[in-house]
């Protein structure tokens, strides 16, 4: 484990992460208020979901090549203020127009704190503990995305959707001691290759890891979208889909831990296609199991579908370790911006079929996933060079 200097740069970046990633899912457990106060239909909402996922994911590979490059010390604090500034306006929105503004300016933020990060991560692991260290990093910000709606669920009985406002003060504070203490990276020694002799050195390898991350991304987002709203619709309160999100995303904080050690053990593809095999099955039994299976496999289903993006994020830096930003803006960003993609037209389909519906195919599709990463060689973890 890092110490020093390090070890400070290190641990204030993990809990940027963290605090950053807990605004997340924020818009997911506040719809079911925002939907009849601001008047929005299901594919409206649905379609304010895609634009801050596609939004914050999509720019990532872009500013991701630049970090690999250029010092951009200010895309890390400045990020986290974008992302504390339109995180805190979405409950007092007072229309729907403002609320799409403000998850653009959250959307902004976070996708130019994630690139700077992972490589500075990278940057102080080196070749010998990137693995470890990274999946402390990623472990971070999984567990971030559960404490959002765990705080609401505190914050939405005493001051409603205005909760909000309060969730933005811890990211701000976080904002500030990243300015402090994060340098900026030393680039002169890490060239990275151009923008497109990356993509096409490395085609077949990054159209296959796309793919799965992709699918995964499909099936986290929708499950993370819908959960809540299904909960409610079967007469459950808004609390209770919050808390039921809050477990959902809290054992994927683990399950990411726990998969970025046994990668280390048994390789990178047996965790990514065993993860994705094992995620479907729980996925139904936390859509349809009475009483407390809900939160069982609300449980094994973060353990699972998470646990699965750690190994792939470790995978592709490996095979690409003097372009860490950018594959990693490429592959998790990117795969994300997908899943905000597929959120409007599974919400539009939803008001067709029903919400139960649409969940049960998200749960589905981490098999497809595991499919394709059935293809990925089978080989012993690649260390970096140095």
């Amino acid at each position: 484990m890092v110490t020093g200097r390090k070890g400070l740069i290190f641990w204030t970046l993990a809990a940027a992460h963290l605090i950053n990633d807990a605004y997340a899912f924020v818009l997911a457990a506040l719809l079911p208020l925002l939907i009849p106060s601001l008047g929005m239909s299901l594919t409206a909402a649905g379609l304010a979901v895609g634009l801050y996922q596609v939004t914050s994911s999509l720019a990532q590979p872009f500013l991701g090549h630049l970090a690999d490059r250029y010092p951009l010390r200010w895309m890390c604090w400045l990020g986290l203020v974008g992302t504390a500034v339109g995180a805190g306006g979405i409950g007092i929105a007072p229309n729907y127009w403002v609320l799409l503004a403000l998850l653009l300016l959250g959307a902004l933020g976070t996708s130019a704190f994630h690139p700077v990060g992972t490589a500075t991560i990278s940057d102080i692991a080196g070749p010998g503990r990137r693995g470890q260290l990274m999946s402390i990093y990623i472990t971070a910000g999984n567990v971030g995305l559960a404490v959002g709606p765990a705080a609401l669920r505190v914050g939405l009985p005493i001051w409603g959707p205005a909760v909000s406002v309060a969730l933005a003060v811890p990211c701000l504070l976080i904002a500030a001691a990243v300015f402090a203490v994060v340098p900026a990276r030393a680039i002169a020694e890490r060239r990275a290759d151009s923008f497109g002799r990356i993509l096409v050195k490395h085609r077949s390898i990054l159209a296959r890891l796309l793919g799965v991350a992709t699918l995964r991304s499909w099936a986290n987002v929708g499950l993370g979208t819908f959960l809540p709203l299904l909960l409610v619709e079967r007469g459950q309160t808004v609390e209770d889909g919050a808390t039921a999100l809050a477990v959902l995303l809290l054992f994927g904080g683990v399950g990411g831990l726990v998969a970025g050690f046994l990668a280390d053990r048994f390789g990178r593809d047996t965790v990514i296609v065993a993860s994705l095999l094992v995620s479907p099955p729980c996925g139904w039994l936390m859509l349809h199991g009475p009483g407390p299976w809900l939160w069982i496999g609300a449980a094994l289903v973060g353990l699972s579908l998470t646990g699965s993006m750690v190994a792939l994020t470790v995978r592709r830096q490996e095979l690409m370790p003097y372009s860490v930003a950018m594959v990693s803006g490429l592959t998790l960003g990117f795969s994300v911006g997908m899943g905000g993609l597929a959120v409007t037209p599974l919400a539009a389909l939803a008001e067709r079929v029903g919400i139960g519906t649409v969940a049960d195919v998200c749960a589905t599709l981490p098999f497809l996933a595991a499919l394709i990463a059935l293809t990925l060689r089978s080989s012993a973890p690649r260390r970096a060079a140095a």
